[in-house]
């Protein structure tokens, strides 16, 4: 649900969920695109709010104002639906173990226990290497 907030509040939330995501994922890129998308979603709504009739908004304005709109709207779902798995990705909770077991609580895995062997034999392929002795340093 968290990621279709900008489908559902038309590009206005994205700003909102990207602050957000960038908090939980503590990254300054995330942090930066919340700061873009609420440019393009401020400068959307100043300029609706200037002008009284849509067709006296100068072109260059509006070609802003759509960039801003649709980039926020569009472009902050596919970046929502891209990232939610990392922002909400489920990391195991150490619970400490103090020798009381639930009741339902699967067993402990046991521990493999290695099968005897023989004792090593030194190979002949590989005679052993002598080395003169050192002089003892006094």
């Amino acid at each position: 649900m968290w990621a279709l907030v900008p489908l559902f509040t038309c590009g206005m939330g994205t700003p909102l969920i990207m602050a957000h995501a960038a908090r939980r994922l503590r990254s300054p890129l995330h942090a930066f695109a919340a700061v873009l998308y609420g440019l393009g979603i401020g400068v959307f709504i100043v300029a609706i709010s200037a002008y009284d009739n849509t067709d006296l908004i100068p072109g260059w304005l509006n070609a802003i104002m759509t960039i801003g709109l649709f980039g926020s709207w569009l472009g902050g779902l596919g970046h929502a639906l891209i990232i939610r798995g990392s922002v909400f990705q489920q990391y195991p909770q150490h619970v400490p173990n103090y020798g009381v077991q639930a009741f339902n609580a699967p067993a402990p895995p046991v521990q493999a226990v290695p099968y005897p062997t023989a004792p090593t034999i030194a190979s002949n392929s590989h005679p052993p290497v002598h080395r003169p002795p050192q002089p003892a340093v006094r």
